[in-house]
């Protein structure tokens, strides 16, 4: 979903065809998601390290990236792991299990250097979603 809306944005009205098709994909292409949830048994993350159940796992491009004791945590070595300091475009849409102050309480944290490039994240949303889990989305170049 988060590639389909950065090649929309890509969209240039006066563009021709082949123009636009090139962005589209360069836009689509750019993209790299990650999801924040809570380990329902124990396991091993990417690298080979412990992950008990209970314990909040961020996952990136299908690997268990990052282990954490909270959600915060979690989010943050997700981040770091996605490069997300060259990101333009940071989104977060939250599970039901995340209170509306999480997100807020995200922005302060001042792990992984998102504090020093938060005007870099122009866009923040969060909205409520049945499953209980943080989806990420990092938008390359866009």
């Amino acid at each position: 979903m988060p590639q389909a809306f950065a090649a929309m944005f890509a969209v240039d009205q006066e563009a021709s065809l082949e123009d636009n098709v090139e962005e589209m994909t360069e836009a689509y292409a750019d993209v790299k998601t990650g999801e924040v949830t809570t380990a329902i048994k124990d396991s091993k993350d990417a690298h080979d390290n412990p992950i008990k159940e209970g314990d909040v796992i961020g996952i990136s491009d299908g690997a268990i990236e990052a282990v954490a004791s909270t959600v915060e945590g979690a989010v943050m070595r997700l981040l770091e792991v996605m490069e997300a300091e060259d990101a333009d475009t940071l989104t977060i849409l939250a599970g039901e299990d995340f209170s509306d102050e999480d997100p807020e309480a995200l922005e302060r944290e001042d792990r992984a250097g998102l504090r020093g490039h938060r005007d870099r994240f122009p866009s923040r949303r969060a909205a409520a979603l049945p499953p209980s889990s943080c989806r990420l989305s990092r938008d390359g170049n866009r």
